[in-house]
């Protein structure tokens, strides 16, 4: 992402969601994009998903535009809402990227997501029958079902509670190990970031942009028990010193212009 701008217009003001925006997601890595509510986090993660296009600047993912990606289903995206069709069980809801890419579902494939994903047993189940986080999983496993070079998370652990959201962090983890895929995670939580992530992009206040990626040292596989230990806390403490930071000096500069 090289320059990139994306401006709504909304009433008479037009509000500037991402001025100037660079970002270097290395292949094989999960990047988290660390950053206060209206930052432009879920923008920048539309924009990557072919699913918006920018004012100006330009995106590339893997020297390809997002919208080529995503038209060869090369994009896989989990919400924080699973959006589960209703009607469809956890294997049939599985299978609809391949259907909408028409291509035919290999009934060993997704046995292998449903299994990776700890859900079997649950295979016939509605998304009534489960829970939030069962939910959560059918919505990364049918992300990852077209097999997809990009997967792009946008808060899907926020609705959980703690111990869901740590054994969904623990999930991600064995998943992302099993079949290795290029992730881009936006999240609220600073500890969430350091956990799971490679790098960790901390963004302004908006208009959005890039102020600090910092590297993530903690080996892997990441364990309950890294989250107490003093290295983990180091990097917290210091994406949240660039993060509070940057969000007082948004604040003090807004109080002056007002």
């Amino acid at each position: 992402m090289r320059g990139v701008t994306r401006t709504f217009a909304l009433g008479v003001t037009p509000v500037v969601a991402l001025e100037a925006m660079d970002l270097d997601v290395p292949a094989g890595t999960l990047v988290s994009l660390l950053g206060p509510s209206g930052c432009g986090k879920s923008t920048l993660l539309r924009l990557f998903a072919g699913l918006d296009v920018p004012d100006a600047g330009s995106i590339l993912i893997d020297g390809r535009h997002p919208g080529d990606m995503r038209a060869s289903h090369q994009i896989g995206i989990a919400f924080q809402d699973a959006s589960l069709l209703p009607w469809r069980s956890v294997r049939s809801n599985i299978c609809l990227p391949l259907e909408l890419a028409r291509r035919p579902a290999d009934r060993h494939q997704i046995q292998g997501l449903i299994d990776m994903v700890g859900l079997s047993g649950f295979e016939n189940a509605l998304p009534a029958q489960l829970s939030g986080g069962m939910r959560q999983r059918v919505a990364i496993a049918r992300a990852l079902a077209a097999i997809p070079a990009v997967l792009l998370l946008d808060e899907p652990f926020g609705a959980l509670d703690e111990v869901v959201r740590l054994h969904l962090h623990l999930e991600l983890q064995r998943i992302r190990a099993a079949r290795p895929v290029t992730t881009v995670l936006v999240t609220h939580s600073i500890a969430e970031a350091v956990f799971l992530s490679d790098q960790v992009v901390v963004m302004a206040s908006r208009p959005g942009r890039a102020v600090s990626t910092i590297a993530i040292d903690l080996p892997y596989p990441r364990t309950p028990a890294m989250l107490r230990s003093a290295r983990f806390h180091e990097l917290c403490d210091r994406c949240s010193e660039v993060l509070f930071t940057n969000v007082a000096t948004a604040a003090g500069s807004a109080g002056m212009r007002e």
